[in-house]
């Protein structure tokens, strides 16, 4: 059974289609992906009997997940790395 991940990186399902990004932000370096690819090998080769699902409803319930805003901090945060002036400017 090949294990199939979602689609949030540029990596294709074929190369396990998740990404990972450490707290420093960076890409995670060998030992991470590797310790990561062998859980997940670990998992797919039981037939996923360790894994147990909840519904989408239970799971927004769930006291470990939150509501965050991603958009509005970026956005906020633009004027400073976009010189909005010399864009303003050029129109």
């Amino acid at each position: 059974m090949r294990w199939r991940g979602d689609y949030p990186s540029h990596n294709p399902p074929e190369d396990g289609g998740f990404k990972y990004n450490p707290p420093n932000g960076g890409p995670a370096d060998t030992d991470i992906t590797t310790g990561i690819e062998r859980g997940r090998e670990r998992i797919s080769e039981d037939g996923l009997r360790g894994l147990q699902r909840i519904s989408y409803h239970r799971a927004h319930k769930a006291a470990c997940v939150h509501r965050y805003d991603y958009i509005g901090p970026y956005v906020a945060d633009l004027a400073s790395v976009i010189d909005m002036e010399a864009i303003r400017a050029s129109a």
